[in-house]
């Protein structure tokens, strides 16, 4: 209306302006800008709103030239310090942005945006310390100004610094100040309880500081607020799964794949459920899902591979281990499980290869040494195999495992003592090793020692009570005893 009784007044046209911003009529607002303009050029109130406008509409290059405009209007106008730190920051001139925050600072030490955004650009310096000193001074003003009752009930309302709180946890994580970021949480949610983000996050502190049944407690907070929230489910599973609670887990994660079928760390969460349970076919259905997803993920490969092994699909596990090394060339992980997989196909030679490129990456790896024995061990080479458990041993004395296939190979080459002392020694590691007891019994039994054989083999039985080789060995020394 005042536009139409004085087409000449500046404010009008500013008022007018304003009005259609915040109606989103951007093209509209900035030609009353312009007109308000037109008719005073040294209007600092239009030109600071144009500007805001270039903002909103992406046009930054042409938003900090009317800021630079502005402050040489007005130096002392913090607003357009703040403003022109804003575009800065999104034209990626960091320094430069730092450097407008700090001067509006200069005007007015109590401005709260500038602190704020200054600390989140010292974030992205990694200069964390100092962000946690300007996060402070925001929220030392806004709890001052609470305190002293400088706000209104709306403005109090509109300048909590729940954002503020928010980065904050989030340094002091950074700095491995678990408690400290739980503090800010706290606090965030004092201030606004609805808020899922800092929920969830709150949930992820206190599961890194072992409190799992509170994490829990707060994931399920989150889905009171939200029950359709996804990832608040996957929390809630992934927290019953560290709990022990799997089939509660499994249901969760179930209830995330319904929100969202694609929600590729949920298939992660159950293939890890049903590998603790032992279902192996579930299992590589959830990784066949997390795959089709993302096939790029050498791990879930080599889990694959590993529960294929497991049902004795062993060629198939081969697949999945050579998509791993067709990736990475140098995938210990995946030439040792390629060579277990060829071992069990006695395809001994290339098993041998594979864990030969073990030792290649990894010259220590005792684990490779050990299955090197074992199969040269299946291919009669026993004095070989012989020398791949001592070189076991001299990298791990304590590998129970490494003794007693050292005496089942003592044993082969007719060194019975020898084979003994090595079952001895795997007992005394792992005293219920069943393989260790019954070739402490073979051993004791070559050497004429019938009765301490026949205590060995009962006491295989009693590990394990259907071990063939220990049934059928007892039945014979019964009758050589007898």
């Amino acid at each position: 209306m005042s536009l139409k009784l004085d087409p000449n007044n500046t404010d009008a046209w500013n008022n007018n302006g304003v009005i259609l911003e915040e109606l989103g009529k951007y093209e509209d607002a900035l030609e009353a800008y312009d007109n308000a303009l037109e008719l005073d050029s040294k209007y600092v109130n239009p030109l600071h709103n144009k500007g805001n406008i270039f903002i909103k509409v992406e046009k930054y290059k042409e938003a900090l030239e009317v800021y630079d405009d502005v402050l040489k209007m007005d130096p002392k106008r913090f607003s357009a310090w703040i403003s022109k730190g804003v575009v800065l920051n999104k034209l990626g001139k960091y320094e430069d942005a730092l450097e407008a925050y700090d001067n509006a600072l200069k005007i007015d030490r109590n401005i709260m945006d500038a602190w704020n955004n200054r600390g989140n650009l010292l974030v992205k310096f990694g200069r964390h310390p100092e962000a946690l000193e300007s996060y402070d001074k925001v929220l030392e003003i806004y709890f001052r100004g609470v305190k002293n009752r400088r706000f209104s009930k709306d403005m109090e309302i509109d300048m909590k610094p729940t954002k503020t709180l928010y980065n904050k946890a989030h340094v002091l994580i950074v700095l491995g100040k678990y408690q400290e970021a739980l503090t800010c949480y706290n606090n965030l949610l004092e201030l606004d309880p609805q808020t899922i983000k800092a929920r969830c996050r709150k949930g992820l502190i206190l599961e890194e500081l072992g409190k799992n049944q509170e994490a829990l407690t707060c994931y399920n907070e989150v889905l009171e607020i939200d029950p359709k929230n996804f990832k608040a489910w996957f929390s809630k599973g992934h927290m019953l799964s560290k709990l022990g609670k799997h089939q509660e887990a499994l249901k969760c994660y179930e209830k995330s794949l319904e929100l969202d079928p694609k929600y590729f760390d949920a298939w992660l969460g159950k293939s890890i459920v049903y590998k603790v349970l032992e279902m192996p076919i579930e299992e590589i259905e959830c990784y066949e899902k997390a795959l089709e997803l993302d096939p790029n993920i050498d791990a879930i490969w080599l889990n694959k591979g590993n529960a294929l092994g497991i049902i004795g699909k062993y060629q198939e596990a081969i697949i999945c281990f050579d998509k791993v090394l067709q990736s990475d060339s140098t995938n210990e992980a995946a030439y040792f499980y390629k060579g277990f997989a060829l071992s069990c196909l006695k395809r001994y030679e290339e098993s041998l290869k594979c864990f030969k490129k073990v030792l290649k990456i990894n010259n220590n790896s005792a684990e490779a040494w050990y299955n090197i024995g074992h199969v040269l061990a299946n291919m009669g080479k026993y004095q070989e195999a012989l020398e791949s458990y001592e070189n076991v041993l001299e990298k791990d004395k304590n590998h129970a495992g490494a003794w007693h296939n050292r005496g089942y190979v003592l044993n082969d080459l007719k060194m019975h003592q020898k084979a003994l002392e090595s079952f001895e020694k795997s007992i005394e590691i792992n005293p219920s090793c069943v393989d260790g007891w019954y070739g402490k019994g073979f051993s004791l039994e070559k050497i004429g020692n019938f009765q301490e054989a026949l205590v060995c083999y009962e006491k295989a039985l009693e590990l394990k009570p259907d071990f063939e080789p220990a049934k059928k060995a007892k039945s014979d020394i019964l009758s050589k005893i007898n």
